[in-house]
């Protein structure tokens, strides 16, 4: 697996000035790495992203992180945990004029089984038609590169997606 002390905190602020209401989401993801190549999901917009979502009543954020796995790609986690670090970013509320969107991303790393099981996608991400992948760190950069060129606002998630691949963790 990992180093166990070695973890991350990294901030991309992506707003225009300063704004006094803040919409704050927690996001569980995990960080699966196997033979060179990551563990992601493709959406019909064409963006790479790793597993993860929110948390459910009762849960932990390792429980959280755990499910989504299970849940996007029809992985299983094997091994215990390993909490990796924490990516923040923040940007202009789309939705909100006098607000910042700001989301917190808690990274936790796995072993996973080598064969999925079949995913239990909810109606937003059948509707996105996720497709769990591995891919190398060149194909998540090239297509996410051809999926920022698309865009008029940009996401956050190829942000995190680059960056997470690019440091290797």
């Amino acid at each position: 697996m990992r180093e166990k002390d070695r973890y991350f905190d990294k901030v991309f602020d992506n707003t225009s000035d300063e704004h006094v209401n803040v919409h704050h989401y927690v996001s569980y993801r995990s960080f699966i790495k196997k033979n060179n190549k990551f563990l992601v999901i493709k959406t019909n917009r064409g963006d790479i992203i790793l597993p993860g979502g929110g948390i459910e009543p009762g849960e932990t954020g390792e429980e959280a992180a755990r499910r989504e796995l299970l849940e996007e790609t029809g992985y299983r986690a094997l091994s215990e945990p390993q909490y990796i670090g924490t990516v923040t970013s923040r940007q202009d509320d789309k939705y909100k004029s006098d607000g910042v969107f700001e989301i917190e991303c808690r990274y936790y790393a796995y072993e996973v089984d080598d064969e999925p099981v079949e995913a239990e996608l909810t109606k937003h991400e059948e509707r996105l038609e996720i497709k769990a992948m591995w891919l190398t760190k060149e194909e998540i950069i090239q297509s996410n590169q051809e999926y920022w060129e698309s865009l008029i606002v940009k996401d956050f998630w190829v942000d995190h997606v680059e960056w997470m691949v690019k440091e290797d963790w």
